[in-house]
């Protein structure tokens, strides 16, 4: 079936104009923000020479930076369903640090930081795997509650990743690292992470026939004479 360019732009323009609206853009800018002051915040002595602190405010800018990261991505909205899934997307971006306690095999704080050796959940070849496998599932339960789940996991603890690896680098066992080198490319990489996601929620949701009012919104935007 032949495509025109007409159709690619059509097609282009209605998922470029569902994905940067103005709320996911002020979501985007505050996850940016929270980032930028996290670390900020990190580097200070009284916080950087106190172990509980410093675990404090990483988990709680690990959790924040999950929260709006996967907000930006649903547009949220003050509703049950939005309010459970930004309560999961909280949980996911925090529960991965779980792996520090486990792989010292106690709960004393110190020894948790003190590894010789990253822990297995921080291995981002292991979070695209474990994904991909969600991705699967969801598909071939066909549940419509489950179906954000996936990218959800992936966005959240992908942020993650990013966060830590703006400090030692993106581990991808058995590869070896992924170092990135300016601080700048690990902020836009959190910010266009949700960006990218709700891009393609947006598609799913169009060619699945979920996205009636998105398109009959975008379709009105994009010829305003028709409405006339």
């Amino acid at each position: 079936m032949f495509i025109s360019y007409s159709n690619i732009i059509t097609w282009l323009q209605l998922r470029a104009m569902a994905t940067f609206t103005l709320k996911t853009i002020i979501l985007d800018f505050i996850l940016g923000t929270v980032c930028f002051f996290g670390d900020q915040l990190l580097m200070m002595p009284t916080v950087h020479e106190s172990d509980w602190l410093r675990v404090l405010v990483d988990e709680t800018t690990h959790g924040l930076v999950g929260v709006f990261a996967w907000a930006a991505v649903i547009d949220f909205e003050i509703c049950w369903s939005h309010l459970f899934e930004i309560i999961l997307s909280l949980f996911f971006s925090c529960a991965i640090d779980v792996d520090h306690v486990l792989a010292a095999g106690t709960f004393n704080l110190k020894a948790a930081l003190s590894l010789p050796h990253r822990p297995i959940l921080h291995c981002t070849t292991l979070i695209l795997l474990i994904s991909v496998v969600l991705f699967a599932v969801s598909r071939a339960s066909n549940s419509k509650h489950a179906k954000h789940l996936p990218l959800m996991f992936l966005v959240t603890t992908l942020s993650h990743h990013l966060r830590d690896g703006s400090r030692r680098g993106l581990w991808m066992c058995p590869f070896g690292s992924l170092s990135m080198q300016q601080y700048s490319m690990y902020i836009a990489l959190i910010m266009i992470l949700p960006l990218v996601a709700k891009f393609v929620v947006v598609s799913v949701d169009l060619a699945n026939g979920f996205g009636g009012t998105i398109r009959e919104k975008m379709e009105k935007r994009l010829d305003p004479l028709e409405s006339v």
